[in-house]
């Protein structure tokens, strides 16, 4: 109230599917949400979608779907009766998305140079609502990427230290390379800068040996 809606921090997606339009929404869903993943898994592993149950009671999510496509929400039927627990954590992995390798017209895997995974309870065999969404992008082999909280309660989906999957996320992963300083506004004559340090005890390239001519 009395305030602006022009500011992008005071927008945010629908959770309903095609809107509300001319009347109100349901509001954030504060539920179920996608808490960690894998998305550039080396084999044997594969890819994994890890859900959370944040509040007390259990949550119903069979029938529920799964895709990294908004145009094709229904690529993985979350089997019936499936439920998470209060405060409970529930896994699918390729063995579940992505039963035949890719051949499947369904079948998905998680793009290691970034994608977007989308949680939906449909209502009548039609979209109903996004109950979580979450985009992401690159990640090194075998580390995952999860949420993580900043000190305002604020989300953020980042590499994790630790694959934690079935529990709690780890902290944040950080390093071994960080930008220490960064100049944005020079003197006259000056130049701006990225400084970057190695804050690990031993020394680190930052060129690929498989092709050194990317630098």
């Amino acid at each position: 109230p009395g305030g602006r809606d022009g500011g992008p921090e005071k927008w945010r997606a629908r959770s309903e599917y095609d809107g509300r339009r001319g009347g109100a929404g349901v509001g954030a869903d504060l539920g179920v949400g996608v808490n960690e993943m894998l998305s550039n898994s080396e084999l044997a592993a594969v890819d994994f979608i890890e859900l959370h149950n944040p509040v007390i009671d259990p949550v119903e999510i069979g029938g529920w779907w799964i895709s990294d496509s908004p145009e094709n929400c229904q690529k993985f039927v979350i089997p019936p009766f499936t439920s998470i627990l209060g405060g409970g954590y529930r896994i699918f992995d390729e063995s579940h998305f992505n039963p035949g390798g890719g051949l499947g017209v369904n079948d998905f895997a998680l793009s290691s140079a970034g994608d977007d995974v989308y949680l939906v309870e449909p209502s009548g065999g039609l979209p109903f609502r996004f109950v979580a969404s979450q985009s992401f992008g690159c990640a090194p082999t075998g580390e995952t990427l999860g949420r993580h909280f900043n000190s305002i309660g604020d989300p953020h989906f980042v590499l994790m230290d630790a694959d934690t999957r079935g529990s709690a996320n780890s902290a944040p992963r950080v390093g071994p390379a960080v930008i220490s300083e960064i100049m944005c506004y020079p003197a006259p004559g000056g130049n701006q800068f990225i400084e970057l340090e190695n804050i690990s005890g031993s020394p680190l390239n930052l060129w690929d040996p498989a092709n050194p001519a990317m630098t």
